[in-house]
């Protein structure tokens, strides 16, 4: 279970209340130390496995919004959710996911785009002081953030291209707060196949004869 910190020396996030499902424009908010658009959170749970419960209302949503004080965990250490984007995160420039635990540091397997790494979260601190943490507070206690960040890169993730899933492994004592994505790309355009390009240039060569008889 999650145990609060007696000493305290922190600056708390401010996200607050924020839902994703009742935003409908970007915005930029604060997480710990880092800016991110609240439309680039997870927003779909598309699957889990194993024993999963969920903190806050109890349901698959305290994964899907945009509050730290929500999260999802696994009962017998063998959970497994896969979470989805709506917004167009994407492999760009640095780091381009952030996965946010609550409590003590979490050690856990990410998959993207079939490729599979196993990943330790970091404690985020104020200014790389380690005696000022971010701390999340939830019903009076207050608990450690940390903080997993991914380079889509390292998982074969093509640059410009889109993350469309994410899936986590929750062990004992590891509890999920927020999946969120820092860049939002224009995936590029998928190239037409050799043979429709030459009925495409065919067809156009065709009009072009036929207007000169004209």
């Amino acid at each position: 279970m999650l145990n609060p910190r007696k000493i305290i020396i922190t600056t708390i996030s401010s996200l607050g209340l924020l839902f994703i499902s009742s935003i409908s424009s970007a915005a930029q908010v604060s997480v710990g130390p880092y800016l991110m658009d609240n439309l680039n959170f997870a927003s779909s749970l598309n699957s889990s496995s194993g024993s999963v419960g969920y903190y806050g209302t109890g349901s698959t949503s305290d994964i899907t919004d945009a509050d730290l004080r929500t999260f999802a965990y696994s009962t017998n250490g063998t959970g497994s959710i896969n979470l989805g984007f709506s917004s167009n995160v994407g492999n760009g420039a640095g780091n381009d996911l952030a996965l946010f635990f609550i409590g003590d540091p979490a050690t856990v397997d990410i998959t993207i785009g079939g490729v599979t790494d196993t990943l330790t979260s970091s404690v985020l601190t104020v200014n790389n002081d380690p005696t000022t943490k971010y701390m999340v507070d939830i019903s009076g206690n207050f608990y450690d953030l940390s903080a997993i960040l991914v380079d889509a890169g390292n998982f074969g993730v093509a640059d410009d291209a889109l993350i469309s899933d994410v899936t986590v492994g929750l062990g004992q004592g590891q509890y999920l707060s927020l999946v969120g994505g820092f860049n939002t790309v224009s995936p590029t355009a998928v190239p037409l196949p050799a043979p429709l390009l030459l009925m495409l240039s065919g067809l156009t060569a065709l009009g072009l004869f036929s207007r000169r008889k004209i």
